[in-house]
């Protein structure tokens, strides 16, 4: 799993669409391990690995749910941002690629 979509950059392979593995959470039992839930109140944050397979549960409210991604590299990366040519990086002004709002998604 690590060796295959746990190294597909999404962004650089220029790949549209989630991203996600897979929308059927059988599917990944399928691989092994087992899944762990846990209470979250609004302000809490949760920290993991780039390995951990994660979801959550549809948002059957009206409001926002949000997320945030902070991820370190070395500066020397090849991926750093002014050598970024990937889909995000080209497209992200584009608001029918990048909606700015719930309305426009």
């Amino acid at each position: 799993f690590r060796e295959t979509y746990g190294k597909l950059d999404l962004d650089e392979a220029d790949i549209g669409g989630t991203g996600w593995y897979t929308e059927d959470p059988e599917e990944v039992l399928m691989l092994g391990g087992r899944f762990e839930t846990a209470e979250f109140q609004q302000g809490d944050v949760v920290f993991f690995t780039m390995h951990t397979v994660h979801g959550s549960t549809c948002n059957c409210t009206e409001r926002w749910r949000l997320s945030l991604d902070f991820r370190v590299q070395a500066e020397s990366s090849s991926s750093a941002p002014e050598a970024n040519t990937g889909r995000w990086s080209r497209m992200r002004h584009d608001p029918s690629e990048f909606p700015r709002t719930m309305e426009r998604a």
